[in-house]
């Protein structure tokens, strides 16, 4: 492998090759189904666990991932209606079980979140555990549960539906939740929505504005993944994940074990001729928020 250098502010050859060499395009996702175990979350964080309904609530995101054209790198934001917004409202959007939820009495629909396994390949997981249907009320007899998790580097997203006890009569007038992920920049025009039978649902990409529901519940274990198709975070990446980089204030570079290797200042030069062959990761800190990044040495 010829040698390479690169001087971390300007004229960083490595990080361009791995990060900005390339023209940058939305992301979009792929979509998949499949179906898994259930598992609650222990040793989560409680962020609401009170008598709730209407409620918008955010926490800090643990680490960075990419959201379509977004670096998502400030707040996450949950509301009663399971949809879930970054950095500030309206800034991002995933609709994970859309219908009027509530909780059904203090203690019996924690909301909570946990970040667990190593950097760079943390999982951020957000649960809402049986939530309760305002249509339901007062006597909050159906409960769902299901889960949002998000995934370090490779910016996979999925939707985790767990245990479920809903009369068509909860989805107040609709047959199901409403289920999407859509591009807070372009919101009518980059999106998947995913409509009719939950067991194997159909996937709409145009006209949002005839989007509908799915006709029931998912059932227990069913997994909705939405990878990302436009670029890949993977080895010989040749898509640029975080556009024009204009400033890069530090780089970190991990073995796959997430140790640090070495870590360069945005006025220091380096080599990494010294690496033994082998797969890296490469952490940018730009002045867009920081990008994560696989290259082979």
């Amino acid at each position: 492998m010829k040698n390479k250098s690169f001087i971390a502010q300007k004229a960083i050859i490595i990080a361009l090759f791995v990060l900005t060499n390339f023209a940058a395009r939305a992301q979009f996702y792929a979509y998949t189904k499949s179906t898994g175990t259930y598992t609650e979350l222990t040793g989560a964080t409680q962020l609401l666990n009170g008598n709730w309904n209407d409620f918008s609530a955010s926490f800090k995101t643990p680490f960075t991932f990419r959201y379509f054209s977004l670096n998502i790198f400030d707040s996450i934001e949950l509301t009663d209606w399971a949809g879930i917004y970054f950095n500030n409202i309206n800034n991002g959007l995933f609709d994970i079980y859309s219908t009027d939820l509530n909780s059904r009495g203090n203690n019996k629909s924690p909301i909570s979140y946990l970040s667990s396994g190593i950097m760079p390949n943390r999982v951020l997981k957000i649960q809402y555990k049986n939530a309760g249907f305002m249509a339901d009320a007062p006597s909050f007899s159906d409960s769902v549960n299901f889960q949002l998790w998000i995934y370090e580097t490779s910016n996979i997203i999925e939707f985790r539906y767990g245990p479920n006890q809903v009369k068509s009569t909860s989805y107040n007038g609709d047959n199901g939740p409403y289920v999407q992920v859509a591009d807070p920049l372009s919101i009518s025009t980059n999106f998947i929505v995913l409509e009719g039978n939950p067991a194997s649902p159909s996937v709409r990409t145009s006209n949002i504005s005839s989007s509908t529901t799915l006709t029931g519940s998912p059932a227990n274990g069913t997994i909705y993944r939405f990878a990302p198709s436009q670029f890949h975070t993977g080895i010989n990446d040749h898509q640029n994940p975080l556009g024009n980089v204009s400033y890069i204030d530090k780089i970190v570079i991990f073995n796959m074990s997430g140790q640090i290797i070495k870590s360069y200042s945005g006025n220091e030069s380096g080599d990494l001729n010294y690496l033994p062959s082998g797969i890296y990761i490469m952490q940018a800190y730009t002045a867009e928020g920081v990008v994560t990044t696989k290259f082979a040495r």
